[in-house]
């Protein structure tokens, strides 16, 4: 007997991460776990919290979890998320140093979340979460975090019935400002 079936998959997850060390996923390197239209993305998860991750490569995919040392060029990164395709969800983590969403840098996902263990964030970018729902924007700071006055953050619902988004705004102890 032959079968000739087709069967077409969500797509998977890939997670690394280095303990003590650095994380580099060079410029010939691809992580994939993007699906065709219709059926969901997966999931890469890289984790380097003490030498940090250093990403020349490709990735793509719904949802990142991306969790480092720092993020030194934030607009580096957010390029790299939005050639990935990554609509479902972003969550960023520095666990030192401060980050900067330069005026530029345009990050658009349903759900987008920021941490800045021990810094500063400052933002004078676009944090683009809306849908036919809106999305959801957590931004968690140690120190201050800053809105400069070309930052735009956009949880909306496209949709005239859609439900509102959330956006969230904490800094641990020099405020929002």
């Amino acid at each position: 007997t032959t079968y000739n079936n087709t069967f077409t998959l969500d797509g998977g997850e890939i997670s690394l991460s280095a303990a003590n060390g650095s994380l580099s996923i060079d410029q010939t390197s691809t992580l994939d776990t993007s699906a065709t239209a219709g059926i969901d993305g997966g999931s890469i998860n890289l984790a380097a919290t003490v030498g940090g991750i250093g990403l020349a490569g490709t990735i793509r995919g719904d949802k990142l979890n991306y969790d480092s040392a720092g993020i030194g060029d934030f607009g580096a990164l957010a390029s790299s998320i939005t050639a990935g395709g990554f609509r479902q969800l972003v969550d960023l983590r520095a666990r030192s140093g401060n980050v900067a969403i330069e005026a530029d840098d345009t990050i658009a996902t349903s759900e987008f979340i920021l941490t800045a263990d021990q810094g500063a964030i400052d933002i004078a970018g676009t944090i683009d979460a809306s849908g036919s729902d809106g999305g959801s924007v957590e931004i968690w700071a140690n120190k201050a975090l800053t809105l400069k006055s070309t930052a735009t953050i956009n949880a909306a619902a496209k949709n005239a019935k859609g439900d509102g988004g959330e956006v969230l705004l904490a800094s641990a102890s020099e405020g929002v400002v």
